[in-house]
């Protein structure tokens, strides 16, 4: 088995480019709306230096809003043009049903064949201990890359990086006890045993309630095969949108 440490040189970099993508593809959905938006966020996964689109086809993005929240989904689209097709008649009349509850697992019935539902498991990389944190990282934006209000929650959160502001943040979640980790234990880590690859993080949020929980992202053959988390600490703050 090896065990691969992510250094901060490598993470901090990888989550501004992340953080400066959502900044531009939040202005460009602009102020909301009544109707579905569709977008082309290729943008958004050029973040990930090592990941990258399945040849002929093209990253999108719907976005259904309702009053002061909105809510998303990526798709991949079969195309060889470098822009959109118009936006399926099935996709535009979707109605907000927070996070799309009743879609996330299966693929909808009204979908054009053109249109890919499992972003994840079609998203290319290229083997490395960086490719697969990246996908863990770029998996949980699928569903959360364009939503606003009351749907948000991966975009509060922050990956600890096991740096000084990793212990800030252990010593600010302590309200059950002492949580027995030094920062440089919160660290981003890979480990890699035959077709088995682990991935093992932690990360910080306020929303609801100030918390650490550490995740756990199992891939087979090269596939996602389970993801677990525990909150391993409770602070004293929260808050809500």
């Amino acid at each position: 088995m090896t065990k691969v440490l992510l250094p901060q040189s490598y993470t901090e970099p990888l989550f501004e480019r992340i953080r400066s993508s959502h900044r531009a593809l939040n202005r460009a959905v602009g102020d909301g709306g009544a109707q579905n938006k569709w977008l082309l966020v290729n943008s958004f996964l050029a973040a990930f230096e090592h990941l990258r689109r399945p040849a002929g086809y093209q990253l999108a993005c719907v976005v259904t809003p309702r009053y002061m929240d909105s809510e998303s989904r990526m798709m991949l689209v079969k195309t060889d043009l470098p822009t959109l097709p118009a936006i399926p008649d099935a996709v535009a009349r979707w109605e907000y049903d927070f996070s799309f509850v009743k879609r996330v697992d299966t693929r909808p019935a009204e979908l054009p064949e053109w249109i890919e539902w499992d972003v994840a498991g079609h998203i290319e990389s290229d083997g490395s201990p960086e490719s697969y944190f990246e996908r863990s990282m770029f998996n949980r934006w699928i569903e959360q890359l364009l939503n606003f209000g009351h749907p948000v929650w991966w975009p509060s959160y922050e990956i600890l990086f096991g740096d000084e502001d990793s212990a800030t943040r252990l010593a600010s979640c302590q309200e059950d006890g002492v949580i027995p980790l030094s920062a440089a234990d919160v660290a981003p880590t890979v480990e890699m045993d035959g077709t088995t690859v682990t991935v093992r993080f932690y990360a910080y949020t306020q929303y609801v309630e100030e918390r650490i929980e550490e995740y756990r992202d199992t891939y087979q053959e090269g596939r996602w095969a389970s993801a677990s988390f525990t909150q391993i600490g409770r602070g004293r703050y929260g808050y809500m949108v």
